[in-house]
């Protein structure tokens, strides 16, 4: 199950997510968000772990626990469709249509 947490300190690292989180079960990986620009940590993370039952148990337990200062949220990640933005969306240019 893929995990979103939220609300991370800048001087938290992938090594603190996993030392928390594998108390509860096996952390596949772990993808700290940065910015495009520079190294600077946005404030959320993924994180993955095998075993639903696991992530769940995690997650209720690590939702609004402090991590180096911060309350962390911690929520099943959304998944779309993996091309949201190649799906049609209405309009289309005059050359595109077929008389």
């Amino acid at each position: 199950m893929k995990i979103y947490i939220d609300n991370l300190s800048d001087s938290v690292t992938e090594a603190d997510l996993k030392t928390a989180f594998e108390k509860f079960g096996e952390v596949e990986s772990i993808e700290i968000q940065k910015h495009y620009f520079g190294d600077k940590k946005r404030s959320y993370a993924y994180l993955d772990m095998p075993k639903d039952k696991e992530a769940m148990q995690a997650m209720k337990a690590l939702y609004g626990h402090s991590l180096k200062g911060n309350p962390i949220k911690v929520n099943q990640a959304r998944t779309g469709p993996p091309d949201r933005r190649k799906e049609p969306r209405g309009g289309r240019r005059i050359s595109d249509i077929k008389e």
